[in-house]
């Protein structure tokens, strides 16, 4: 008797349905996964894309999905969620979606939503804005895949819930502390600031707001060790500290990071440094002293030395979660 997919056992039907998006598993095996979709959707751990298409059987049933199944996690790659309820979502991610009011209109009557993840996608800066006014907003997170996130320098309506903040977009660090202001509930901070050779952490944009974060991961240029220790004064609370970039050889200097755990004490737990030092001669000998060094064996510094600039392309980005 000829077999069919279907005849698979469940536990490997569960192990495969978690690599289709939901599109690709509706046309491949419509109709027989009808009948399916329902278990495989609750017991599996696929990624529930919303990809509108213009099959309107295919939107209708998908929109149906989502509703019945409480979703609560949610990838779109359109803007048009009509006048469906999703009242259990609690994140929704958007790739490569041009944000605009309507939209915002339509987050902001979620109850659940607590996370936004930006992926390519595009805003006006009073969207931007907007953003950070969704009334239970929890975690935020932008990645424009390269390029220059703009932060808008204007004024905040009210001040913002969000607890995480995420941009793995290069920023600048003045425009970041004016957002800060309005984030008083922020306990972590993840983010890319000034990744190029003319720009610079100043000192003069340092204030207060950074005082509720416990865990701060900052990818850096040109790490300055004064600035990291003038910033981390204004962290009593912080407990973990990420830090990736270019430095001197200057920096390469254990009493300056036992300065920095001076500061940062007694709350600090965890000190991960990514550190590129661009070296034309004396590499081995400079690790061998690295090595040998006590203090550092104890933290987690991590030491590329290299001939080229490039290399720090490998720190970028590198946040971790």
């Amino acid at each position: 008797m000829p077999s069919t997919f279907w005849d698979l056992c469940s536990d490997i039907l569960l192990d495969i349905f978690p690599y289709f998006s939901i599109d690709q598993l509706f046309f491949s095996f419509y109709p027989n996964v009808l009948p399916s979709l329902q278990t495989l959707l609750s017991e599996s751990r696929m990624k529930f894309q919303l990809c509108l298409t213009n099959d309107d059987h295919f939107n209708a049933t998908l929109l149906s999905l989502i509703d019945r199944n409480q979703i609560s996690s949610l990838y779109m790659t359109t803007a048009k969620i009509g006048s469906m309820k999703f009242l259990e979502l609690q994140l929704i991610t958007l790739i490569n979606i041009h944000i605009d009011r309507m939209l915002l209109q339509e987050l902001s009557k979620l109850p659940q939503l607590t996370s936004v993840i930006l992926i390519g996608s595009q805003m006006r800066k009073e969207c931007f804005r907007n953003i950070f006014c969704l009334p239970f907003l929890k975690y935020f997170e932008v990645n424009l895949h390269g390029g220059y996130l703009d932060i808008p320098t204007a004024s905040y309506k009210n001040t913002c819930p969000i607890e995480e903040l995420v941009f793995r977009t290069a920023c600048s660090w003045e425009h970041l502390q004016r957002l800060l202001v309005h984030l008083s509930r922020l306990r972590i901070l993840r983010v890319m600031v000034n990744v190029d050779r003319t720009s610079d952490i100043s000192r003069q944009y340092t204030n207060k707001s950074l005082s509720s974060i416990e865990i701060f991961d900052l990818t850096w240029h040109s790490i300055e060790m004064e600035n990291v220790l003038h910033f981390a004064d204004y962290m009593p609370n912080l407990k973990q500290l990420h830090l990736s970039g270019k430095m001197n050889l200057n920096n390469l200097n254990s009493l300056l990071w036992q300065d920095l755990l001076e500061v940062v004490r007694p709350n600090l737990k965890r000190l991960n440094v990514n550190m590129l030092i661009s070296i034309r001669e004396g590499a081995d000998k400079i690790k061998k002293n690295f090595d040998a060094n006590l203090f550092f064996q104890r933290i987690q510094f991590h030491l590329i030395l290299s001939k080229k600039e490039d290399e720090l392309l490998k720190l970028i980005g590198d946040f971790r979660r």
